[in-house]
Order: C-alpha cells, then structure tokens, then sequence
C-alpha cells in the first residue's frame, strides 16, 4: 500500500491528512512500549508519555489507554 493521504483521530485537524501519519504513529507506539515497561502505574505512564510528546492534542487519551493498561 502506498497511500497519500490517511485520515486519524486525537490530532491538530490543522495539519492535514499527510500518509507519513502513519510512520509517526508507529514511533508513538513503540515509545508507549517503552514507557509501559518503565511505570508501575497510569500516572508514570501518562507522565512519560507526556514529556516524549508534550504537544498531544487530546492528552486525556493518553489518560485514558493508561487507565486501560493498569486496570485502574
């Protein structure tokens, strides 16, 4: 697949549709797995999600996959 435009959820709507969306995302989750192996509970997780990418737009995403990931 060689797509040129992609359409995502939780971003700036200001940035477009671009396909390298796709690459970022898979940078974002491989950072979350990175995280995940470093906290013990949601707040770590969201804390060092949140100083790799400070920027998000909706940070209560990323509250809620910690809250998913922990069961809490």
């Amino acid at each position: 697949m060689k797509p040129r435009f992609v359409s995502a959820c939780h971003k700036d709507t200001r940035r477009g549709n671009p396909a390298s969306d796709i690459e970022g995302t898979r940078r974002y989750l491989d950072s979350g797995a990175v995280v995940l192996e470093q906290s013990t509970n949601p707040a770590g997780f969201f804390n060092g999600m949140k100083q790799r990418y400070f920027e998000r737009v909706h940070p209560w995403a990323i509250w809620l996959s910690a809250v998913q990931l922990f069961g809490n």
